[in-house]
């Protein structure tokens, strides 16, 4: 079962959801391979759930609580960063609303997250092919 029908059943996605959902994963993939990032299934059923929770936040009119992401933000590569606000971008814009940075910083933990798996990956590629 592909990431798209596990998020669509797990989170009951209508229609228009699962439009946007597909919009976004595909520019947030498009832009990640661009610099050599792939992710693996389960991170895009990661990334998916919280992509759906953002749109029903905006939907609903709320915001994430406020909270110092600063030391997250610090850790992450800038890169990765635009990969996130280039991702996140279009949806602010849907609903005429600037662009939350901590969403953003969230959306880039993701794509983080997926470089060291592929990086892990690799090396235990790596590892096991000097055995």
């Amino acid at each position: 079962m592909d990431y798209m029908s596990v998020v669509q059943k797990e989170m009951q996605l209508n229609t228009e959801e699962i439009s946007e959902l597909k919009s976004f994963m595909e520019r947030l993939i498009s832009e990640s391979q661009k610099e050599g990032i792939h992710f693996s299934e389960s991170r895009k059923i990661a990334v998916a759930a919280h992509y759906i929770s953002l749109i029903r936040r905006l939907k609903a009119g709320e915001c994430l609580p406020e909270m110092d992401l600063s030391a997250v933000e610090s850790q992450l590569d800038g890169k990765i960063m635009d990969i996130a606000l280039k991702s996140a971008e279009p949806i602010f814009s849907k609903y005429n609303l600037d662009v939350d940075e901590r969403e953003v910083i969230l959306i880039a933990t993701h794509i983080g997250a997926a470089k060291e798996e592929q990086n892990k990956s690799e090396i235990n590629s790596l590892e096991e092919g000097k055995l």
